[in-house]
Parts: structure tokens; C-alpha cells; sequence
């Protein structure tokens, strides 16, 4: 099935986490945890992804870059 790829319409570069996190592919909005798409709770903002899911990939949590 084919769909649409939409995240970007959710993702909130001034709110979400996802910005600062050394895992966090910005060019294409992955991450390795979720590799067919992060979910919209965290690339709104309105959760931050500190703990491992169920549904994810691997031991992946946000992880602040370092500069």
C-alpha cells in the first residue's frame, strides 16, 4: 500500500526534542528507533521520547547533541 508521508506537517522544530537529539536525522525526520516513522508525539512536542516504547527499534532515547 501506498501512503503519503506526512510527519513533516507535525514535526515542530521549535518545540519538539527530536531537534536536539544526537539520533535525530534532520534532513529526513528519522530516527533509528523508528525507522519507518517517528511518531507524531514527539515531532509535535508533546512528548518527549526518554524512555524506550514497545513499538520502537532498539535501546534509542532521546540524547541530547552536544555541540
Amino acid at each position: 500500500m501506498d501512503y503519503i508521508e506526512d510527519r513533516h506537517e507535525y514535526y515542530n522544530v521549535y518545540i519538539s526534542k527530536c531537534t536536539q537529539c544526537k539520533h535525530f536525522n534532520f534532513d529526513k525526520l528519522k530516527c533509528p528507533a523508528y525507522p519507518n516513522g517517528i511518531p507524531v508525539k514527539y515531532l509535535d512536542g508533546s512528548q518527549v521520547h526518554d524512555k524506550r516504547e514497545s513499538d520502537q527499534k532498539g535501546e534509542f532515547v532521546f540524547l541530547k547533541e552536544s555541540n
